[in-house]
């Protein structure tokens, strides 16, 4: 609790000042700004906030995201509400996201995720869904970026296999021509935990570019369960590492070398 508190006190300022300047138009009436405005606001807004969190981010193999041509899908497992705003911060190139319609109207992600136009589903609603997921299509298209967190929920025993995945969210990006794009990560369940470490350690990694042809070319079901498994396999190398890293007490030393002057430089003008 201390550490949220800390967090916010000391984004206060920021937060109030974004929120009546931009985050409140951007989120009623995203159509009005352009995609590259708008992002560009965000993604100022959440590496500031991201710094108060002694992050001690490890990234692997960023270039497969940064480097990538076109527009793509990015799919995840996912641990924390923490997790969107570790790929804002990554992804120079403005992304959004698909989510469930209770985040929405969840207190400051909601207002950001509606400024970038990201595609809420009711999962009670099967032609809202259809309907939305026709949307992202289109937008793939165009000069959208997709987040998807196939397993719908964030899983709550971290030590545990990641939940069941949805196998339509690793057929969005082949459905529109774009690349998908898998990745792993570990640690971000303790952004929001009790505990106030010196330092919070998150690995996350960027796995392979899956094209539009392999879902053509092989059996989707197939295809899907090796990237199921090449994810969760990283995620269980992950958390030994995670284990050896607490285990060690490595938690209680200050970050000498702070992920943001690697991965979240941002335009300051």
């Amino acid at each position: 609790m201390f550490k949220v508190t800390r967090v916010l006190l000391r984004s206060m300022p920021e937060l109030i000042y974004d929120y009546f300047k931009w985050m409140l138009k951007y989120s009623k009436h995203p159509e009005r700004y352009p995609l590259e405005q708008r992002y560009a606001d965000v993604r100022k807004l959440v590496i500031h906030i991201l710094k108060r969190f002694r992050l001690n981010l490890q990234v692997e193999n960023l270039d497969v995201l940064s480097k990538h041509e076109g527009n793509f899908v990015l799919v995840s497992n996912h641990m924390s509400m923490i997790d969107p705003l570790l790929f804002i911060a990554l992804s120079e190139k403005p992304i959004s996201f698909v989510s469930k319609k209770e985040n929405r109207n969840f207190p400051l992600l909601g207002r950001i995720m509606r400024s970038l136009d990201s595609c809420f589903l009711d999962r009670g609603n099967l032609r809202q869904n259809a309907e939305a997921l026709e949307k992202v299509s289109k937008n793939l298209k165009e000069d959208y970026s997709y987040v998807v967190y196939p397993e719908g929920t964030r899983l709550k025993k971290v030590r545990e296999n990641m939940n069941p995945m949805h196998p339509g969210s690793f057929k969005i990006g082949a459905k529109a021509g774009v690349d998908l794009i898998t990745s792993a990560s570990y640690g971000t369940f303790r952004s929001f935990a009790g505990h106030d470490y010196k330092n919070l350690y998150i690995q996350l990694k960027f796995l392979e570019v899956v094209t539009p042809q392999q879902f053509i070319e092989e059996d989707s079901a197939t295809l899907i369960a090796k990237i199921t498994a090449n994810m969760q396999e990283t995620i269980n190398k992950q958390r030994e590492k995670d284990d050896e890293y607490h285990l060690n007490k490595r938690y209680k030393e200050k970050v000498k070398d702070p992920w943001y002057l690697h991965y979240g430089k941002i335009d300051e003008k």
